[in-house]
């Protein structure tokens, strides 16, 4: 009888994700949210709402356009009349990324890169079956993935 090797094991977002070392209530300020992101070390951190799901996505690219908005000026109307901006909330609910990618730690390579076309931010995040967030895989260690070069979670990784 011969030994049979069992064929290699597919590799999900469960391998691939990273662990999520913030998440963001939305009704947090920004400039708090900010603040949050810089101790934690990251760029980006998943936006849940009161129950614990994940609602979007606050990153430093949200933060630098609610700062561009907050110093823009009045819209001129005539020569002697402007109209000042109108200002949004400072809430992270009012300013993060709504579209995003999520997927089930299960989900294999194939279906995360057909869940990472059309959005644009390059992160993925990975949701347990109550929609809170439980890591979050970089675009980048999913094309790795794809082209055979799984990278370990402990392995050099671009800073998310």
């Amino acid at each position: 009888m011969t030994d049979r090797h069992p064929l290699p094991s597919a590799t999900t977002a469960r391998d691939l994700m990273k662990e999520i070392p913030l998440v963001i209530p939305s009704g947090t300020s920004v400039g708090a949210a900010a603040s949050l992101l810089d101790a934690a070390g990251t760029s980006v951190a998943p936006v849940t709402d009161a129950g614990g799901r994940c609602v979007g996505l606050f990153g430093t690219a949200n933060y630098r356009r609610w700062l561009e908005h907050d110093r823009t000026r009045g819209e001129v109307v005539t020569e002697w009349q402007t109209v000042p901006p109108v200002a949004a909330p400072d809430v992270v609910g009012y300013h993060m990324t709504r579209r995003f990618a999520v997927a089930t730690p299960e989900a294999d390579v194939h279906e995360l890169v057909h869940r990472l076309n059309g959005v644009k931010d390059p992160y993925l995040v990975v949701l347990d079956r109550q929609r809170r967030p439980r890591g979050i895989v970089c675009a980048h260690d999913v094309r790795a993935a794809e082209a055979g070069g799984v990278s370990a979670p402990g392995g050099r990784r671009p800073a998310w």
